[in-house]
């Protein structure tokens, strides 16, 4: 064997008779992986290469560790993408209602990033609940409906601005999935911000998707045609956003209010029945009945035409 060889079989150099410019990024790999088994501690060398590797997955392994052991027994840090009116939504919420919602420290920017220092909820979400048969027990399912049921009533109660504006809570745009999809951002990106809307006209109008409403079918014509109130409207009210506790049948929290705001009274049932596909094999539509309150079920012909709309022309990409 040739010194170069050695030297090169040795510290696992490539050969330079080999044109590596052909090589796709596979072969590249593979080639590196064979040189470095055929020297004298080559299995010894991918070892340490591996170790090199796992090096930051460990670490984050280990900070994670010590803080679900420490502070984040309490403290829940939430990434967000519409910070201040969540904070602002929770506090407004807190602060007029007797509905749970996390209490909130403060907030931080971290490069591109929001995020939300807040308490950490105890529990599990009504999806889990549901999804693993911890609400078989009847009287606690009527507990928890109950609780909604006052926690929604509550909610209505608010008197909503002199404006007939749709808006958040702080006047501003809105975050809606169902509202405004940017094309930019893709399916399953945050849904970019919206509105707000001067009136319920101009919203409907951007559903429709900037089209007449004498084109479109009579349920979308009758729905459109009539007005209805402002009230403060969650917007995303799911069995994964109430956290309970099912060993005594009690609602915890109501958590993730970045798509909340000020909405036609018709709006809440259409996002929780129309855009929720997640919870339909848990029986959602009777824990919808008898969450909301009871005028606000009379919206079928409501219900329809959005879920008419849905169908037919997805999500808005332009602003009414």
């Amino acid at each position: 064997m040739r010194f170069a060889d050695a030297i090169r079989w040795f510290f696992a150099l490539p050969d330079p008779a080999v044109d590596r410019l052909a090589m796709t990024p596979i072969q590249l790999s593979n080639d590196a992986h064979r040189r470095k088994l055929r020297t004298p501690f080559g299995r010894a060398m991918i070892r340490y290469h591996i170790l090199l590797e796992s090096i930051p997955h460990r670490v984050r392994a280990l900070v994670g560790i010590l803080w679900r052991a420490t502070a984040g027994r309490r403290i829940w840090i939430k990434r967000a993408d519409f910070a201040e009116t969540e904070i602002a939504t929770m506090r407004y919420v807190a602060n007029h209602t007797d509905i749970p919602v996390p209490r909130v420290w403060f907030s931080f920017k971290w490069g591109n990033c929001e995020y939300i220092v807040m308490d950490r909820i105890t529990g599990i979400t009504l999806f889990d609940a549901l999804r693993g048969g911890y609400l078989q027990d009847g009287n606690k399912q009527d507990m928890i409906a109950g609780q909604l049921a006052r926690h929604m009533a509550q909610l209505r109660s608010l008197a909503p601005p002199p404006s007939s504006s749709i808006s958040s809570v702080l006047g501003g745009p809105v975050r809606c999935p169902r509202l405004f999809q940017d094309p930019l951002y893709g399916p399953t990106a945050p849904a970019p911000l919206t509105g707000p809307f001067k009136s319920e006209a101009t919203m409907n109008l951007q559903l429709r998707h900037l089209h007449n409403l004498e084109t479109c079918i009579p349920v979308v014509v009758a729905a459109h045609s009539t007005a209805h109130p402002l009230v403060l409207t969650h917007n995303d009210l799911v069995p994964r956003n109430i956290m309970v506790d099912h060993a005594i049948g009690k609602v915890v929290a109501i958590i993730d209010w970045e798509y909340a705001g000020w909405f036609p009274a018709h709006w809440e049932i259409c996002m929780m029945i129309n855009w929720e596909e997640q919870s339909v094999g848990l029986g959602w539509r009777g824990w919808i009945s008898r969450i909301l309150p009871r005028h606000e079920l009379t919206y079928a012909q409501e219900l329809e035409a959005d879920a008419s709309l849905l169908k037919a022309l997805w999500v808005p990409e332009h602003h009414a």
